[in-house]
C-alpha cells in the first residue's frame, strides 16, 4: 500500500492538489490509508449507541472489581493504574508501590486502580486489597 502512495507522489505532481489555494494531498491521502486499513481490517467503528452501551458496561464492570474491598478500614490509600503492573512470578505486581505497600503491612493499604485498558484479573493481581477507580 505504501508503494502505491510512492508510485502516485513520484509520478504526479500532488502538491499542486489544491483546494481554495490550499495543498490538500495530505489530507487526502491519510483519510485513503485509514479507509483501505478498515476495509482490510474491517475494522468498522460501532454507532454512538452501540459505544454508549458498551462504554456503560464497561465501567459497570470496573465498579465492581474489588468491590469487596470498600468495606474495610484503611489506614493508608495508594492510586495506581494498571499500566504499573509487571508479571512477577505468576502474579501482576505494581511496580511502583508494592514494595511502599509491602513496608506499611498489606491489610492496612488499599490501592485504588485505574484501569489503562482494562483490570487484569483480580486472582492473578498481588495487591490483596484493590478496587477500582
Amino acid at each position: 500500500m505504501i508503494n502505491k502512495f510512492k508510485k502516485i507522489e513520484t509520478r504526479y505532481p500532488v502538491e499542486n492538489i489544491r483546494y481554495k489555494g490550499e495543498q490538500v494531498w495530505s489530507y487526502l491521502r491519510n483519510d485513503y490509508f485509514a479507509k483501505t486499513v478498515e476495509s482490510k481490517t474491517k475494522a468498522y467503528t460501532l454507532s454512538k449507541k452501540q459505544t454508549f452501551i458498551t462504554l456503560l458496561f464497561l465501567k459497570l464492570k470496573q465498579g465492581v472489581y474489588g468491590y469487596k474491598n470498600w468495606f474495610h478500614l484503611y489506614d493508608y490509600m495508594f492510586f495506581s493504574d494498571s499500566q504499573e503492573r509487571i508479571l512477577y512470578s505468576g502474579k501482576y505486581i505494581d511496580k511502583s508501590l508494592e514494595k511502599i505497600m509491602e513496608m506499611y503491612g498489606y491489610d492496612s493499604c488499599l490501592m485504588i486502580e485505574e484501569p489503562a485498558t482494562s483490570h487484569y484479573p483480580i486472582e492473578k493481581v498481588a495487591t490483596k486489597h484493590i478496587v477500582s477507580m
